[in-house]
């Protein structure tokens, strides 16, 4: 499967082992009030359990609910991927989202996308610059097919882009808080062709950037 798929880290501070809420974690990393030594050993102890399960260091790291672009997370994440993994860094998922309406995409854009990628580049680590896929997880499976059709139409305006999607079954998602969601992706992901949507949008599927 890896030479189909990138595996990759998902940071987590907001859902497993000693979690932070989301707005504490924002408010804290925003003013500095974080501890800073807390953050690295948090980063080290996920990349090490990367690594021990699948005995191979993450072809990618990106953040649940984005928070790999916060303040003080970020030049951690930066400092560490450098000092561990020198010129063969993973790459780094970056959530600059594409000009838009949605509240919610200008804030996930605004909380560190343009800083994380200023300390990746200055550290020679790849990035996508930007990413698609950014929603309420309030839309129905064909609304939901719908708005996939649509960025897959946006993604052929970049260079590079990620598009991040959360399907699972219902079973799979059944303990999970956006469970509804994630079952509409499913359910419209099975229902098209996307490898027959990608080719009509001219776009192609890639490991990683490039």
């Amino acid at each position: 499967i890896r030479q189909q798929a990138s595996i990759g880290l998902h940071l987590d501070f907001t859902e497993f082992d000693h979690a932070w809420p989301l707005r504490k974690l924002i408010l804290a990393c925003m003013t500095g009030r974080i501890d800073k030594a807390w953050v690295i050993a948090r980063i080290q102890a996920q990349l090490d359990a990367f690594e021990a399960a699948l005995a191979t260091p993450p072809d990618y790291v990106d953040g649940h609910q984005h928070i790999h672009q916060l303040p003080v997370i970020r030049d951690a994440l930066i400092a560490e991927l450098s000092r561990r993994y020198g010129k063969q860094s993973p790459w780094i998922r970056i959530a600059q989202t594409p000009p838009s309406l949605s509240i919610k995409a200008n804030i996930i854009s605004w909380l560190g996308a343009g800083a994380l990628t200023h300390l990746a580049q200055q550290a020679n680590i790849l990035t996508s610059p930007i990413l698609l896929g950014v929603y309420a997880f309030d839309l129905s499976r064909d609304d939901y097919q719908h708005k996939f059709q649509q960025w897959i139409k946006q993604a052929a305006r970049y260079e590079v882009s990620a598009l991040m999607c959360h399907p699972a079954s219902h079973h799979e998602a059944a303990q999970d808080g956006i469970a509804a969601a994630r079952y509409a992706e499913y359910q419209a992901l099975m229902s098209m062709n996307v490898a027959q949507l990608t080719q009509q949008n001219g776009v192609t599927l890639a490991r990683v950037p490039h």
